[in-house]
Parts: C-alpha cells; structure tokens; sequence
C-alpha cells in the first residue's frame, strides 16, 4: 500500500498524542496555513478511530475540491483602448525595442466656425505613428473644404489642408531630441501658405495612466506666401523669418470611456517684420512698388498662438467621439486678417494599430 506523503510527514514530526500538546499549532499556522489544516483534519480522524487509510482518503478528496477552487481562473477584465504609446518615451517600459510599431486613426468632423470664417465645415484628418527603438514618427494630414461665409460674402471654394511631420529620438525616459516641418494652406487668409521647419528638444514631465504632459521647445525658420491677390495691393511676395516655437500638450484619463485633452502651441517671430496699411490714409514709410494701393508704415514682430481643448469619449476599443474647441491669436494679422479665430467640432474616430 502506498503510504501518503503527508503521513510520511506527520510521521516525520512524530505527532502523537502526547507530542501534540507540546507543538505550537498557531506557529505552524503561520508559517504553512495548508500544513497547519492538514495536521487539524489527521487529529480529527484519530479522535474518531479512522484508520490510516481511511483518514488517508478523506484528506486527498479534501485537497482536490480545495485545488479545484483556487484553479478557477480569475474574471477577465473588459477590453481596453489601445495604448498610445507615442506620447510616451520608448523607455516607459524598460529598454527601446527594436522591433516596428504602427499605429494610425482616421477622424471625421463637422466644425463651427467663427473669426475670419464663419459657418459649417466638414473635415477629414489622418494621424500616423510608428517607431523603431528609440525613434518615434508622427504624420497628420488634414482636408477640408465647404461653402462657408467669409467677410459677410459667401465664399463657394474654401479649402485647408495641412501636412504635419515630426520626429522624435528619445534619450531616455524623461527627454528626447525633435525635429519637425509644418505646411499649411488657408485661401480664406490673406497669407495663404505657411511653412514651419523647426529642430529642438523636450520633456515628458508627467506620464501616469491617468495624466500624461509633455513639453517641446525648438528654434527653426517660418515662411509666409501672400494670397495672389494681396500680392498686387502690397508688393510683397513673402515673409521668411526665424522663429523660437514651443508646444505643450496635456492628457487627463477621467475615466475608463472619458478623457480631457488640451495642447498650447506659440510661434515667436525672432525677427521685425513689415506691417503694411492703406497707403491713402497712412503715414508711409516704405512703399515696395508703385502699383501698390498699400504701404510699409511700421515693423513689429510676430506671434502665433493656437489653444486647443476637448473631451474624447469611447464608444468601443477604436472608436471614440470628441468634441474640441480651437482658438488661435495673431500679433500682428496681416492686412484684413482678424487677430483672432475660433472654432468649435465634433469628430468620430477610427483608431487602427
């Protein structure tokens, strides 16, 4: 007959009646909680005069019910959103992987807008990311175009678009290098055409699951075209200037569906920059052609500044509804340009990685 193995340890012990009272049963309990219930239900079976064998049986059918309840597997918690680990540094989790990650989402929106343009519009964006070890890329694209009313007059073709490349090299969990080009185009302004390139550094200051901040500041160069038709009022072709430029953006997980999102972007003008106006109401201090119906009367630099906040709410693990308010400032808007715009939208996102 095969003899248990806890027999044999009890034996080992020699647990006998008049040894039993000398072993501290709560010391056992503590050290071996199973042990300590194993000796209990031998004692039991030798206060009621079961043989060996018998209490054998009784406490391996006892082992197996307990096994079969602690092997129940734990409840399975509910699908998460995909992480997004490009606002994190590539050292988050220990060292850079070298291995590719992609991520993409498609957003569609309709916005309200107000300031220079003032009406509906529909818009459609994508946003890509990958990275490699510790290089991270970042693309977004954006379209729109819709009748809207601009200066009280309706404005039939309207369109945006707007090309965003950065890249970021992580140098360890807090800092990284960034470099970056912008290209925008707006016909509803009178400089249609701005292109950012910029090169610089950052900081991830806050990245918990629930609040994530980081921080980039560069220097680089702005160009500004002007629209055909200010060309012909002023003379002017184009502004090339050095800018300082800083971005911060800001993410707050409310809740397991629910999160804030905020970002702040400035560009500072390094340099002076012509300020033109009415050449018939002006003091002129320059006038670039002698066609021009406007002239130089001043030079000043220039500022930008883009506000944005919203709320992203999931209907499922990719996709989300959110809503953004959008508020820019310029310093010094040129010509008809209103120093300040707004917009409000609602957009539908597909996240895909």
């Amino acid at each position: 007959m095969r003899i248990p193995y806890i027999l044999l340890v009890v034996s080992s012990m020699q647990i006998t009646a008049s040894y039993a009272s000398d072993v501290d049963l709560q010391f056992i309990k503590s050290v071996d909680e199973n042990l300590y219930k194993q000796i209990q239900q031998i004692a039991r079976c030798k206060a009621l005069n079961k043989s060996a064998e018998q209490c054998s049986k009784d406490i391996s059918k006892s082992n197996t019910v307990t096994s079969k309840t602690t092997a129940q597997p734990a409840a399975q918690p509910s699908p998460s959103a995909p992480s997004k680990w490009w606002q994190a540094s590539a050292y988050a989790q220990g060292q850079p992987q070298s291995k590719w990650l992609h991520a993409a989402d498609v957003s569609v929106s309709l916005s309200k807008l107000s300031g220079n343009i003032d009406g509906d519009q529909n818009s459609i964006s994508l946003n890509y990311f990958s990275r490699y070890d510790a290089w991270t890329n970042s693309l977004s694209l954006a379209y729109s175009k819709d009748k809207v009313t601009q200066s009280n007059q309706l404005v039939s073709d309207r369109s945006y678009k707007l090309f965003n490349y950065g890249g970021k090299y992580d140098f360890n969990r807090t800092w990284f290098g960034q470099l970056g080009w912008i290209k925008e185009q707006d016909d509803s302004l009178s400089l249609d055409d701005k292109t950012v390139a910029y090169l610089g550094g950052g900081a991830y200051l806050t990245y918990s699951d629930n609040h994530k901040l980081h921080l980039v500041m560069a220097l680089g160069n702005q160009n500004d075209q002007v629209s055909d038709a200010n060309r012909t009022l002023t003379g002017l072709n184009e502004f090339d200037y050095n800018v300082a430029y800083a971005y911060q953006e800001y993410n707050w997980q409310i809740a397991d569906n629910l999160m804030f999102n905020q970002s702040l972007s400035i560009i500072y003008g390094l340099d002076d920059l012509a300020e033109f106006a009415d050449a018939s109401t002006s003091v002129c201090k320059e006038t670039l052609t002698s066609t021009a119906t406007y002239c130089i009367v001043d030079h000043n630099k220039s500022s930008q500044y883009q506000l944005t906040l919203g709320l992203e709410y999931r209907l499922s693990k990719m996709v989300s509804l959110s809503y953004s308010f959008n508020f820019d400032h310029d310093t010094q808007p040129f010509l008809d340009d209103d120093a300040s715009n707004s917009s409000q939208s609602l957009a539908v996102t597909a996240r895909f990685q």
